[in-house]
């Protein structure tokens, strides 16, 4: 892994990623809880990307009141701030997804380097 390989050399190092399971979240932690009692493991990314994808979408539906492929569309489009547990988004005028990443910076532990959570959307 990164910290395996870099050990020292890596200290102080800043990384980002779309999403973050020690995110001091109410609803991430639920989403965590549920999903480890129904499959027994944690969640990874993909699924909790997914899980937003599918929130996301289902929002969008009951906001435009339809499920009209248009309409949708353009609710999904006017979405502002939409909070999931993997963070913050939003889209652009030009339907570009807009997200807050997690940073995460190499730091000492004892006698090894973890990543710590240092910024969240």
């Amino acid at each position: 892994s990164f910290i395996d390989l870099g050990k020292d050399a890596i200290l102080g190092s800043i990384l980002y990623t779309g999403y973050a399971p020690d995110w001091e979240d109410e609803h991430l932690k639920g989403f965590i809880r549920e999903y480890k009692n129904k499959k027994g493991k944690a969640p990874d990314k993909v699924v909790a990307l997914g899980y937003d994808a599918f929130n996301i979408i289902a929002k969008a539906i009951a906001d435009a009141g339809s499920t009209n492929p248009a309409k949708v569309r353009d609710t999904l489009m006017n979405m502002k701030g939409f909070t999931g547990v993997t963070g913050v988004m939003s889209f652009t005028e030009n339907r570009e997804p807009v997200k807050s990443p997690f940073l995460y910076k190499v730091t000492k532990d004892g006698d090894s380097e973890k990543f710590s959570l240092i910024g969240t959307p």
